[in-house]
């Protein structure tokens, strides 16, 4: 149970670090930027998890 709520906090500071820098890239680029940490983040965290 601990070990999935680290893998959640990782995700979750990922995630707002990614809408962070959002704001650097301008709407477009930022949000495709954004968008694809996010998806790419539980996916890596699951890989390792096992």
């Amino acid at each position: 149970m601990k070990k999935q709520w680290i893998g959640v906090l990782i995700v979750g500071m990922t995630l707002g670090t990614a809408w962070v820098e959002r704001g650097q890239f301008g709407h477009e680029q930022g949000a495709a930027w954004a968008g694809g940490t996010s998806a790419r983040a539980p996916i890596t965290d699951s890989r390792f998890s096992n």
